[in-house]
C-alpha cells in the first residue's frame, strides 16, 4: 500500500501568511469598518456614563470607579488623554521650575554640608513639593542618580550628594 505524502496534508505556504498581497486591502477595509463600529459603541458608552454620572451627581453623591471617566471633551481628557491602568488620568508637567529635580537642585544647594538622600527628600516636602508617593526616597533616589550623570549635581559618598 502507497505511503501518504505527509507534505500533501499541509497548507500551502501563500495561504499560511493569511492575505498576503492583493487581499490585503480588503481585510485593511473590514478592519477598519470594524474600527469605526467600535469607536461608535465607545462613544455611546461614554455619553451614557456621563449622564448616569450626572444623575449620581445630582442626588448628591459622587461617582467612583475608573468606570466614571470625565464626560467626552472635558479639559482633562482634551488635553493629554492618556490614562493609567485602572482609568486614573496621568498628570501633565507640573510647569517649568516645579519638576522633582528641581526641588531637589533648591534643596541640595541650600545644604551647608552633603544630605543624604532620606534629608533630600524631607526637605523637598517641607519646600513645598506635592507628592502621593508612598516612598519618596526611592524616587529622589533615582532622580539624583540621573541629575549625577548631567552633572548637575555630585555623589560625596554612597548615598550622600552635594552641589
Amino acid at each position: 500500500m502507497p505511503r501518504k505524502n505527509s507534505r500533501s496534508n499541509r497548507r500551502s505556504g501563500s495561504s499560511q501568511g493569511g492575505n498576503v498581497g492583493g487581499g490585503s486591502a480588503g481585510l485593511i477595509a473590514q478592519m477598519n469598518a470594524f474600527h469605526d463600529q467600535l469607536a461608535s459603541q465607545c462613544a455611546l458608552i461614554q455619553s451614557e456614563m456621563s449622564a448616569i454620572a450626572g444623575a449620581i451627581k445630582a442626588l448628591g453623591a459622587s461617582p467612583r470607579g475608573a468606570g466614571f471617566a470625565r464626560p467626552a471633551g472635558s479639559a482633562s481628557q482634551m488635553s493629554r488623554g492618556r490614562t493609567r491602568r485602572g482609568g486614573k488620568p496621568i498628570r501633565g508637567p507640573r510647569g517649568e521650575g516645579n519638576s522633582l529635580k528641581d526641588y531637589i537642585r533648591k534643596v541640595v544647594a541650600s545644604g551647608n554640608s552633603p544630605l543624604r538622600v532620606v534629608e533630600i527628600a524631607s526637605g523637598v516636602v517641607k519646600a513645598g513639593y506635592q507628592t502621593s508617593s508612598s516612598n519618596l526616597s526611592n524616587q529622589v533616589s533615582m532622580a539624583l542618580a540621573d541629575m549625577t550623570k548631567k552633572k548637575l549635581v555630585r555623589k560625596v559618598d554612597r548615598g550622600t550628594y552635594t552641589v
